[in-house]
């Protein structure tokens, strides 16, 4: 009897231990509440103050959005919070997010998959926005995370269409309400993304008016005014963004109008050093130097020689950063000593700069690469493809502003970086001689650039042909490039036929790949 009471209880503790096991596991196994993206360093406060005006809301930020409000636990005197119960369209929305999170990081077909899965989860979750208990924002974020599906694939038309019907659906809940509010953000992100100028301003206008108008209300009730709360900063935020959309109309006054107020503004309540303020200091010399660059850069119809409109190029970029220097001196040294080490100043200007090449902005992109490129000189010798990245990118706007012998030598220093590091048949190497294939036209080669664009293309072709590189994402987006470039090439030169038809290959590598080329 003893033996059997002994076996018994043995086999309850077993029982036990097993339940106890079976917890934990289902413990690891339930997902982790979503986080917010982690801070950025303090030299990357300054930079994202302006850089991530062109971002769109990312999926770890929607997922935030997504949560309910935690609450504190009840009868509970201390400051602990007890976790909100999902409804089910938060837990499935989630978890499309959490797809498209984890596979952003992949750098090939992975990521492209990623985002096709986390579609079709999304599909599934549009049903569920509509079913009772749904939160009233459920529909609009879930359009908005389409939307971000859409823009991370290349399709940017079907991306405004579904930023578009989430703000109809959030503003249907309040004009001012904050789903209202990232919507119409990201909305004009999407718009600047296609150089939709004028509507990306209407967008941030009417989300300003819809903000100032909650801070004329505010406090009516005993609430504290807008300009004295934490949203004040997002009224700031949208006056720079609608400065933005201006800027890159050419109505630079109004531009710098309203960059010269949020920059007051943040030097009264943040402080001069602040890297909201420095932000803003640098959007203010940005500004200046662009309506420096209208009044003096190149002006066709003049009947200048090449060397005349170079140095012409070359001339209005130096006004341009003479008229500038003390607003310079003070955000780039702001910027520097918030910086941990001269790479990360490095970084900084690249982010910078890249940001304004993608809008088009180029005299603005060289300034910046050229402060750059020095600095990665330094950290990785000029045999790297790190610099070789850079000075590419430098002589690519060069090239836009018509300083064609400093692209030349730009382009030049880019391949001997790539060679050095690589081999002369890196695909790396194709995507810079397509540069300068095209610095042979702009000087009026022809047959020297399109005998150079047959050769790169050529190598790329035969690399993505190769089995062993059919994953890599970055040939995909270099093959890309050199068709994009080699097409826009043939149409302006006799083959529009030709010219067409790699671009439409170029339309399916990016519906493909999940890439756009600019």
């Amino acid at each position: 009897a003893a033996a059997a009471e002994a076996a018994a209880t043995a086999a309850e503790a077993a029982a036990a231990a097993e339940a106890a096991g079976q917890l934990l596991t289902d413990a690891a196994a339930a997902p982790e509440p979503p986080q917010a993206p982690p801070p950025p360093s303090a030299g990357e406060e300054v930079t994202r103050t302006v850089t991530c005006r062109a971002l769109l809301v990312s999926p770890a930020e929607l997922m935030v959005a997504a949560s309910p409000p935690t609450k504190k636990k009840a009868g509970s005197s201390t400051k602990r919070e007890k976790r909100a119960i999902l409804s089910s369209w938060a837990e499935s929305f989630q978890g499309a997010m959490r797809t498209l999170e984890s596979s952003a990081a992949d750098s090939t077909e992975a990521a492209h998959a990623g985002a096709y899965k986390a579609k079709r989860e999304l599909n599934a979750v549009l049903r569920a926005a509509r079913n009772p208990g749904a939160p009233s924002h459920a529909l609009s974020l879930t359009m908005r995370g389409l939307g971000y599906v859409f823009a991370t694939t290349g399709l940017l038309p079907q991306a405004e269409a579904a930023y578009l019907r989430a703000l109809t659906e959030a503003r249907a809940r309040g004009e001012a309400s904050e789903a209202a509010l990232g919507a119409s953000r990201d909305v004009a992100v999407i718009c600047l993304e296609q150089r939709k100028y004028a509507d990306a301003e209407a967008h941030h206008t009417a989300a300003l008016a819809a903000l100032q108008a909650r801070a004329a209300t505010a406090g009516s009730g005993g609430g504290k005014r807008l300009r004295n709360n934490a949203h004040s900063s997002e009224v700031l935020e949208l006056q720079l963004c609608l400065a933005d959309a201006l800027r890159l109309q050419a109505r630079l006054d109004e531009a710098e109008a309203l960059v010269q107020k949020v920059l007051a503004a943040r030097e009264g309540s943040l402080g001069a050093c602040h890297p909201e303020t420095l932000g803003a200091v640098y959007d203010l010399s940005h500004v200046l130097r662009s309506k420096v660059v209208a009044s003096t850069g190149r002006r066709e119809g003049e009947g200048l020689c090449q060397v005349e409109m170079e140095r012409q190029a070359l001339d209005s970029l130096d006004a341009a950063a003479e008229a500038t220097a003390s607003l310079d001196a003070r955000w780039q040294g702001g910027l520097r000593a918030l910086c941990e080490g001269s790479l990360s100043w490095g970084e900084q200007l690249l982010s910078l700069g890249s940001t304004a090449q993608a809008h088009a902005e180029h005299a603005e992109a060289v300034l910046l690469l050229r402060l750059a490129l020095p600095v990665y000189e330094e950290a990785f010798t000029a045999s790297s493809i790190d610099f070789a990245e850079v000075v590419n990118s430098l002589g690519e706007s060069l090239l836009e502003l018509g300083a064609l012998d400093a692209a030349a030598d730009a382009f030049e220093r880019a391949l001997a970086a790539v060679v050095a590091a690589t081999s002369a048949d890196d695909a790396s190497a194709a995507s810079i001689q397509a540069n300068q294939a095209r610095l042979f036209s702009f000087r009026g080669d022809i047959e020297a650039a399109r005998d150079l664009f047959e050769s790169c293309l050529s190598l790329v072709e035969h690399k993505v042909d190769d089995a062993d590189n059919g994953g890599d994402f970055m040939l995909h987006v270099i093959h890309s490039r050199v068709l994009k470039l080699f097409g826009e090439f043939e149409q302006a030169h006799g083959d529009a036929s030709r010219g067409a038809e790699r671009l439409q290959q170029v339309k399916r590598l990016e519906a493909q790949y999940g890439f756009l080329q600019a």
